[in-house]
């Protein structure tokens, strides 16, 4: 009750937004002279079509800031994909240097369906952050099992909007991808900078 959320689509965390933009095609920017492709940071082809003109959504979490990542709508989850990978750093000097980090670091994705179309919520890994878990699922990662899986619900699980999600065992990155169904009507509230938990980010 102390974050209440606003409209729209909110932000998950606490942290930064290093990136906010529509999807033109399967590439994603990394920085200026680098990108990596939707198709390897979801581990899907299929996935990385149906996104194609929503929009994208980088968000930075630093070791101060809360770690928890949060629902940023009235979700249900129909599927995760836990993709092992590298821990490398997701500071500055990492986006300069790694090529493709983000699609190369330790990640899991949430798939989920809103009211008004899908969404993908990609928790990425890095140095120090070596274990991330989840609130409705078993997982948690580095803790053995380095093979990749899919896990599909069933039943998809409902999560209010502002409700946990999962939890970085310190800071990461966040990346929210929609889909254009999701996307359609929607327009940035915020440009690049700090951004607290509930805040909207489209709307």
């Amino acid at each position: 009750g102390l974050r209440p959320s606003g409209e729209g689509i909110v932000s998950p965390v606490d942290g930064a937004i290093r990136d906010l933009h529509r999807i033109e095609g399967n590439e994603l920017e990394q920085v200026k002279g680098r990108s990596y492709s939707v198709e390897s940071l979801l581990g899907s082809a299929e996935d990385a079509s149906a996104v194609r003109g929503g929009y994208f959504i980088n968000l930075y979490l630093s070791p101060p800031d809360y770690h928890h990542v949060h629902a940023p709508s009235d979700l249900a989850v129909e599927s995760i994909r836990y993709i092992p990978g590298y821990l490398w750093p997701v500071n500055t000097w990492a986006l300069q240097h790694v090529p493709e980090l983000f699609s190369r670091n330790e990640r899991v994705v949430i798939a989920a369906r809103t009211e008004r179309g899908r969404v993908w919520i990609v928790m990425v890994g890095a140095t120090n952050v070596g274990r991330m878990s989840l609130t409705f699922d078993p997982l948690i990662t580095n803790s053995g099992d380095r093979k990749g899986f899919k896990r599909c619900y069933d039943s998809p699980i409902k999560i209010q909007k502002g409700s946990r999600l999962g939890t970085f065992h310190l800071g990461s990155t966040v990346l929210l991808l929609l889909d254009a169904e999701a996307a359609a009507g929607l327009s940035p509230q915020r440009g690049a900078g700090v951004v607290r938990l509930g805040q909207s980010v489209l709307r």
